[in-house]
């Protein structure tokens, strides 16, 4: 990635893992908390898959109308890489993310 793409990727991994230390494991049971983050590149594209073993997310928490500072910092930086994203919960939270390698001219 170039640094134009890079900076607010990394900014975005940033703002998951810190919502999952904040958020995820608060009161959560589980002996182990796990965030696992995998990234994989094809046919230039992005592909990236954040996710914990946490809580989940709140129930009616409706991602695409939560004004919360995190979901809008999460999609401000999805803007900028022109990405495709989405938010959910199985067996904790999860963030799915794909985008462009390169920048369209």
């Amino acid at each position: 990635l170039n640094i134009e793409r890079a900076v607010p990727f990394a900014l975005l991994v940033n703002e998951v893992v810190t919502n999952s230390f904040k958020h995820a494991f608060d009161g959560h049971s589980d002996n182990t908390n796990t965030i696992d983050i995998r990234i994989t590149e094809e046919k230039g594209q992005v592909h990236a898959q954040l996710s914990d073993n946490g809580k989940g997310l709140p129930d009616g928490l409706e991602p695409e109308m939560s004004d919360t500072l995190g979901m809008n910092l999460i999609d401000n930086f999805a803007q900028q890489l022109d990405a495709e994203w989405k938010i959910g919960s199985d067996d904790g939270t999860y963030v799915q993310l794909q985008f462009r390698k390169d920048a369209e001219e």
